[in-house]
This record gives C-alpha cells, structure tokens and sequence, in this order.
C-alpha cells in the first residue's frame, strides 16, 4: 500500500512539474528559467523633477513596466505599458524608433522591473534608455499629470 501511494505521488508531482512548464513556456508572462541579470549603466537614472523636465519637453517616450491592471488603474500621460516579463517585447515597442529617447519607470525606487526592461530594450537595440528611478509613486505623490487606459484623467 505505501509503495502505492509514493508511486502516485511522484507520478503527481512528475505531472504537476511538466505542466507547469508547459504553461509557463507559452505564458506570456512566464518567468525565464535561469536568472540572467542584465547590467544597467548607472548613468541610465534620472529622478522626478528631470521626468518632469522631460515630460514638459515632450522629449522622450515613457515606458511603463508594471504590470497591465497597474497601468490600466494609471500611469503617465502617454506613456506606453510595455511590462517588464512579457517577451514579445519587439511587438509591444513595434511604434518606437530605436534612437528615440525612453524613460522606463515602474512603481518606485525599490521596483526593479524598470531595470528588467531597461536592460532587455538596450538589448533589443534601443539606443537611448534611460530609467525614472522614483517611479509612479512619486509621480503620483507629487501631484503630475496622470491617465488611465481609458484616457481619463486620474485625481
């Protein structure tokens, strides 16, 4: 009876392990299976008030790379939801020239999905990226501009 049950159980747990890869393989935001850090020059950080400086200027495209529902709820105005897993990156960016000037930015500071797709735009051939280190929060918390995915404005 015991060699029953542990025979199930591999065979479970052999299944669960194969369909979950399966899924993740052709998940949109499926997770990579190794870790490869991609590096970021630390001359790519900006903060709000050169954002700010940029918006004003129109002189840059923003990045948004938070998650879609995150993006939907707000974000900046015309900024462009490109999140950081997704890999049909080359679809999501298809509008952007490679030398146009992007602003990636995700929820703060602490948030690295902007360095994500920071690393992976420069890899694609993105020329000028740089990243919004302060993030949305900021953003929000310092009263700028904000939309949602149905071009409302957000108080």
């Amino acid at each position: 009876m015991k060699k029953r049950t542990l025979r199930q159980t591999g065979v479970l747990i052999a299944v669960s392990i194969i369909l979950a890869g399966a899924f993740n393989s052709v998940s949109v935001s499926g997770i990579s299976w190794l870790y490869h850090p991609l590096p970021i020059q630390p001359d790519t950080e900006i903060h709000l008030y050169e954002a700010w400086q940029i918006f004003r200027e129109q002189s840059a495209a923003f990045i948004d790379a938070r998650n879609v529902p995150s993006f939907n709820r707000g974000h900046v105005p015309g900024a462009v939801n490109i999140p950081y897993n997704v890999r049909e990156i080359e679809k999501r960016s298809a509008g952007i020239k490679k030398d146009a000037r992007l602003v990636v930015y995700c929820f703060s500071a602490g948030c690295h999905q902007a360095d994500i797709l920071a690393a992976r735009l420069k890899k694609q051939g993105f020329l000028k990226v740089v990243i919004f280190r302060d993030g949305y929060r900021e953003w929000k918390k310092a009263n700028y501009p904000l939309a949602t995915s149905t071009g409302q404005d957000v108080k």
